[in-house]
């Protein structure tokens, strides 16, 4: 999958998920092939910010709760690898 110019320092989750944090790293994007659309790029966010995701370590990168996009696509982040829900 190509990844958007746009999408700075990906990091490779496995499972053709890629992360990019923003700017403040108080969250962060996850590209991923998309479920409804074969062949097209997904793009879903997640906050840090109160009432939103728990960095629980940041190297390697473990998020919670899961990540679930609008395109059905769900999953964690642990020990920075994708894993499927």
């Amino acid at each position: 999958m190509r990844l958007p110019d746009w999408f700075e320092h990906p990091i490779d989750l496995g499972h053709d998920h890629y992360l990019s944090w923003w700017d403040s790293r108080q969250g962060g994007y996850i590209i991923h092939p998309s479920k409804r659309v074969q062949g097209e790029p997904c793009i879903s966010g997640f906050d840090l910010r109160p009432s939103g995701w728990t960095l629980e370590k940041a190297e390697p990168v473990t998020l919670s709760p899961s990540l679930l996009c609008s395109c059905g696509d769900h999953g964690f982040i642990r020990e920075g690898k994708w894993v499927p829900a």
